[in-house]
C-alpha cells in the first residue's frame, strides 16, 4: 500500500510538472506577483496527501504490530506438575497452571481421592518435604477436581519456592494425602 500511494503521488507531481512547467524560457510568461501557479500548488498538494496518506499507512502498520505483540504478552502459557500420593493416601494426579498476564487458573487433576466429601488444597511456601505457610488458597478438591483463579502470575507461582498441597478433610487438615513441588524438575 506504501508503494502504491508513494508511486501515486510521484506520478502527480510529475504530470503536474510537465503540464505547463515544461516551457521553454522564450515562451514561458512569469506568474504575475501576488498570484499562484496553479499546477505547482496542485503537485504540492498532491504530494502532501500522498505524504499524508503513507505516514498514516505506517503508523497503521505499526500500531498493527504492537497490538499483535500485546496479545503474544496475554496469551496464556502452561505448565504442569505431578502430584504424588502422601502418607499413602494413593492419591496422584497432576496440578495444571495457565497463566494469562497477571492471574493463573490452577487446575488439580486426582486419581484414588477421597470420595467422601470436599479435600481443602492451597499452594504452600514449600518445597513438599517441609511444607511452610499457605500462600494461596485453592477451591476444594471435590471427586478428584479442583479449579481455582489466582491473582498470581504464572512466573511467581513456577520461581521454584511453592509447592500445591492437598489435605485430607477440613476435619484432618494436618493430613496431607498429594503434594506438587513446583519446580522445573517436577514439571510434566
Amino acid at each position: 500500500m506504501k508503494i502504491r500511494v508513494l508511486f501515486a503521488a510521484v506520478t502527480i507531481v510529475g504530470l503536474a510538472a510537465c503540464s505547463g512547467n515544461s516551457q521553454s524560457s522564450s515562451q514561458s510568461s512569469p506568474t504575475p506577483a501576488g498570484t499562484t501557479n496553479p499546477v505547482g500548488a496542485m503537485a504540492t498538494a498532491a504530494a502532501g496527501a500522498a505524504h499524508a496518506m503513507a505516514t498514516a499507512a505506517a503508523g497503521a502498520a505499526g500500531a498493527a504490530g504492537s497490538m499483535v505483540s500485546s496479545v503474544a504478552k496475554m496469551a496464556p502459557h502452561t505448565a504442569s506438575y505431578a502430584l504424588k500420593a502422601q502418607n499413602g493416601s494413593g492419591e496422584n494426579g497432576k496440578v495444571t497452571l495457565v497463566g494469562t498476564g497477571g492471574t493463573t487458573t490452577v487446575t488439580i487433576s486426582l486419581n484414588g481421592e477421597n470420595t467422601t466429601g470436599k479435600q481443602p488444597a492451597h499452594v504452600h511456601v514449600g518445597p513438599c518435604s517441609k511444607l511452610g505457610a499457605v500462600k494461596y488458597p485453592l477451591s476444594d478438591v471435590v471427586l478428584g477436581k479442583s479449579v481455582t483463579v489466582v491473582s498470581a502470575p504464572l512466573a511467581t507461582l513456577t520461581n521454584g519456592t511453592l509447592a500445591v498441597n492437598v489435605h485430607e478433610s477440613a476435619a484432618d487438615i494436618a493430613k496431607y494425602v498429594s503434594c506438587a513441588d513446583l519446580t522445573k524438575a517436577n514439571q510434566l
